[in-house]
């Protein structure tokens, strides 16, 4: 364990700055393989930029393409080609999304991602949401209209990510599928949630608090990050309904709060998570569930989406308690 065993493949992890590939690469150097995570950025309201390896900007710019870059500023998104040579030297499977990689955001991603199959890379594709959600797709509308709420701009990226789902259905080496799986026509694993934890991080809660609403507050906890798609607005009224009913129940909701401190207040002070109303679970409730706690999400929304995950795969071993607005 962590001693790193040279005839194993090289990974990398990357681009777009998603948690799950932190802990992806965290676990498997743990195991001795070189892994290291590549991304364009990261989210400072959530994350540290200490979470992931390498950055954009980290990589050294060869001269000849600052000089490029000055003279064709229009075409700026080519001088980011040494970034591809970075990972094509660092790897030898890239883990990434249906975003794609380094010139995802412009019309050569497909280049790119060619460039890397003619270096003899492989590809293992992870989604997490937004890179693959084709809207008009989606056979639960209230799982729609909970996007078109808080990522209404995801309507206007569905040709692009149709034509990022097609090339990696027929090139990519290994497709995860994950619970919002709807638009896409291959799948070679199929886990509920592609979302690994580091169980390391998070200690189970030694101490419950022993009120009932009755004898004392009750404290439930929801960390949305955009409260459409959670289904904030039915927590925050089933709450408001318990209070005029004279129970002692407090709603604590958790945003734009750094990941180890959330670790820290699920542990010290919470004693239910509402992880999300309108569809599934994601990591959040992963996060409750190494906590210890009594994690509540939505399992039961479609019977069609749900039923190959309890026939084929692990979710009839999932411990959460489901629940809908209703």
């Amino acid at each position: 364990k962590g001693k790193q065993i040279s005839n194993r493949p090289r990974l990398i992890w990357g681009v777009t700055p998603i948690l799950n590939f932190k802990y992806w690469n965290d676990a498997m150097k743990a195991i001795g393989y070189s892994s290291e995570s590549f991304m364009s950025g990261y989210y400072g309201s959530i994350n540290k930029r200490s979470d992931f390896d390498f950055y954009f900007d980290q990589v050294p710019v060869p001269f000849f393409l600052k000089v490029f870059r000055k003279l064709l500023p229009r075409y700026r998104s080519l001088a980011r080609i040494h970034l591809l040579f970075f990972i094509a030297s660092k790897s030898d499977i890239i883990h990434t999304t249906y975003d794609g990689l380094v010139w995802a955001d412009t019309k050569f991603w497909r280049e790119e991602l060619e460039f890397y199959r003619k270096a003899q890379l492989k590809f293992v594709v992870l989604p997490y949401g937004s890179d693959y959600q084709m809207y008009s797709k989606l056979y639960n509308k209230s799982w729609h209209h909970a996007l078109l709420m808080n990522y209404p701009e995801g309507v206007k990226r569905e040709k692009v990510i149709r034509e990022k789902i097609d090339y990696f259905v027929e090139h990519a080496d290994c497709i995860m599928a994950g619970f919002q799986f709807d638009q896409i026509a291959r799948w070679d694993i199929l886990p509920y949630a592609v979302y690994p934890m580091n169980t390391d991080l998070w200690k189970p809660k030694i101490k419950y608090n022993n009120s009932d609403g009755k004898n004392g507050v009750v404290k439930v906890y929801h960390t949305p990050n955009h409260r459409g798609a959670k289904g904030t607005e039915f927590l925050v009224k089933a709450v408001e309904e318990l209070q005029a009913e004279g129970l002692l129940v407090e709603l604590c909701l958790i945003e734009k709060v750094q990941n180890d401190k959330v670790r820290e207040i699920l542990f010290s002070d919470a004693d239910i998570l509402v992880e999300q109303l309108i569809l599934g679970f994601a990591l959040s409730a992963l996060e409750g569930m190494a906590t210890g706690l009594p994690v509540i999400s939505n399992l039961e929304e479609d019977e069609n989406h749900i039923k190959v995950f309890r026939r084929f795969s692990y979710l009839n071993e999932c411990p959460i308690f489901s629940s809908n607005p209703e």
